[in-house]
């Protein structure tokens, strides 16, 4: 909740938690058997999540297509289905550089996280660092690395970092941290999550524009504090 917020915009920060009731139906039976022949790999490396494709087209898989089921789980399907079984089965498992695991799909098949950018607001120049950054987000992310622009220092205003998170909650919270004697006040907010702009702008109050940030790109219009 934010403070002062109105009865029209309390909603927009209430997470929603409630259990729904799915019978099971004709569409959804058809989808779970199409579902128990395919394969799933689980990925050694988070730098792998975004290659995966052109990894398998370099072994010469082309017929193998990946598609990325969140975290470091991929469903790899082929319309070869008898060319793909003997692949993954075969007793040699040349896919052991590339994966952790390779086994049916299950029901019990779910990701153990969510790699998402985060964008850090407020750490001073001189901590500017990867040890730094790592420290900031452990408590609630495991840092994967920073973005070039942030190594680079092009900018100190703010900084990306690609991280795992194990929840599925959209990350955004604020903590101090001293820093030898000084004390800084830390914001981390994921990347497509929305807030609410509540300043006075040329046209009196605009309490229901909604900011949303999308790697550097501004994707709704924003004010100019909510951009800082």
């Amino acid at each position: 909740m934010v403070e002062g917020s109105t009865d029209e915009t309390r909603w927009l920060f209430q997470p929603l938690h409630q259990k729904i009731n799915f019978f099971n139906t004709k569409s959804q039976n058809d989808i779970l058997d199409s579902l128990k022949n395919q394969w799933v790999g689980e990925l050694l490396r988070w730098e792998d999540v975004h290659t995966l494709q052109e990894i398998l087209n370099r072994e010469g898989l082309f017929t193998i297509k990946t598609t990325h089921m969140g975290g470091k789980l991929f469903m790899l399907k082929s319309e070869r289905l008898e060319e793909m079984n003997h692949i993954f089965s075969n007793e040699e498992q040349w896919w052991k550089p590339i994966f952790k695991e390779i086994k049916r799909w299950s029901i019990t098949t779910r990701p153990k996280g969510r790699l998402v950018w985060l964008q850090c607001f407020g750490v001073p120049a001189y901590a500017w660092s990867e040890e730094f950054f790592k420290k900031v987000v452990e408590e609630v992310v495991e840092l994967i690395r920073m973005n070039e622009a942030t190594k680079n220092l092009e900018r100190l205003d703010l900084a990306r970092c690609l991280v795992v998170s194990s929840s599925m909650a959209k990350i955004d919270l604020t903590q101090k941290i001293l820093i030898g004697e000084m004390e800084s006040e830390i914001n981390l907010v994921e990347e497509g999550v929305e807030k609410l702009c509540r300043t006075i702008g040329e046209r009196g109050f605009h309490d229901l524009w909604l900011c949303r940030f999308d790697g550097w790109r501004v994707v709704a219009r924003m004010c100019e504090r909510c951009w800082r």
